[in-house]
């Protein structure tokens, strides 16, 4: 057993006891297995298992004013060592006033509307060892401020500390081509980790319409890969450059329909880009007579930097559905696929969540990937998903609730 795996194993245990014995406070205990379709391209193992601990608690001060927020992640992975890895998702104090909410520690921050991609969502680093689907978060240290007027609502980031993405190793599954030189980080800003990044959000609501604006000025947490320029022992660099991106977020809310829309304008470090993800939703209740609701999803991706996209997909058609069986078992199922009609690359997903009793609920989900053309890859440079063809999986996770 490496020292890394030995390190998180009594971290695991000793989070375990701490937080069911002496802090009795609740949070999520899981055991999954992936099994993969094919060997990886690197030799890698077809099946792993990872356990997965996060303990939760929320403490209510005083007259309710005062609120202290924590949220631990741990897990261990029986294949890639970069996986297994702990992170501090929140720990933080807020004080709430009349109409305004100050927060200070390390929290977690959505924005955004679309299903498949949400373009708009900056504050938190993408914790993409963990999952690749790119919704699972880091925790970001921060102050915020935030007020709700008539006027709409203001909230004013102050984010000290930039957090580093995460990636598979060497025996990960859905790794790059080469490896990711983890010592060698490259950040625009001379003060690397430590720069003062800021943003700014307003929202406001319209009978049925909601619309954001936001800036966000600071640490990109989505760096480019690099080469490390060495031959004999070559790598990717990860370059996080500094940017400015402002952000439009739309959604208008019927009866039955969901539209909605997110658009960004980025600069920095190379030439000003636009992207954006706008689509709609339909719901319909009550499919086929039963208790269910059944809601569709369209959505189109657009970056006008086309090829040259950081993205898998930078020009796509997503289409699939939610399932919600409205049960005691609260049974929700999720399938889609997403289609690049230049490139002919397709991603299908499948997540399925239902509780077994109070305590238990089983988690399932699946990714294949297919269009790539594997026999040419090395001329095809518009590919993206050409390195992911063998890591189709299927992932099963059964959760324990505490």
């Amino acid at each position: 057993m490496s020292y890394k795996a030995l390190t998180n194993a009594l971290s695991l245990c000793a989070l375990i006891f701490v937080s069911t014995t002496v802090l009795a406070i609740d949070g999520e205990l899981g055991f999954e297995g992936r099994v993969f379709a094919n060997e990886g391209l690197f030799g890698q193992d077809q099946v792993s298992d990872s356990i997965r601990l996060q303990p939760e608690h929320v403490a209510v001060l005083g007259d309710g004013e005062h609120t202290i927020e924590f949220t631990g992640f741990l897990r261990l992975d029986s294949l890639d060592d970069e996986r297994s890895h702990f992170d501090l998702r929140e720990l933080s104090w807020s004080y709430a006033g009349d109409n305004w909410e100050s927060l200070v520690g390390v929290s977690k921050v959505y924005w955004g509307v679309t299903e498949y991609q949400s373009l708009v969502d900056i504050i938190n680093q993408t914790d993409l060892v963990d999952n690749s689907d790119g919704q699972t978060k880091l925790g970001q240290v921060m102050v915020r401020l935030s007020t709700d007027q008539p006027w709409g609502g203001l909230e004013f980031f102050w984010l000290p500390h930039h957090r580093e993405r995460t990636f598979s190793g060497e025996e990960g599954r859905q790794r790059l081509g080469l490896d990711i030189d983890r010592s060698d980080v490259v950040y625009e800003s001379g003060a690397e980790q430590t720069r003062n990044d800021f943003a700014l959000r307003y929202s406001y609501y319209w009978d049925q319409l909601e619309v954001a604006l936001a800036h966000f000025s600071g640490t990109s947490r989505e760096p480019f890969l690099i080469f490390n320029g060495d031959f004999n022992a070559p790598a990717l660099v990860a370059l996080y450059p500094v940017i400015d991106q402002s952000s439009i977020e739309l959604q208008y809310v019927g009866d039955t329909w969901l539209l909605k829309l997110e658009a960004i304008s980025r600069s920095g470090f190379d030439d000003r880009y636009t992207a954006a993800t706008f689509g709609f939703e339909y719901t319909q209740v009550g499919f086929w007579g039963s208790e269910s609701d059944l809601v569709w999803i369209s959505e189109y991706l657009f970056d006008d930097r086309k090829k040259d996209s950081t993205t898998l997909f930078a020009q796509g058609l997503f289409i699939g559905g939610r399932l919600a069986a409205n049960d005691a078992n609260a049974s929700v199922v999720q399938a889609g696929f997403i289609y690049d009609p230049r490139t002919k690359e397709t991603l299908f997903s499948l997540e399925a969540d239902r509780r077994l009793s109070n305590d238990w609920s089983i988690v399932l989900e699946s990714r294949v990937f297919t269009g790539a053309n594997v026999a040419n890859a090395s001329s095809d440079l518009d590919s993206k998903t050409v390195i992911l063809q063998d890591e189709d999986y299927f992932s099963v996770e059964l959760v324990r609730f505490f």
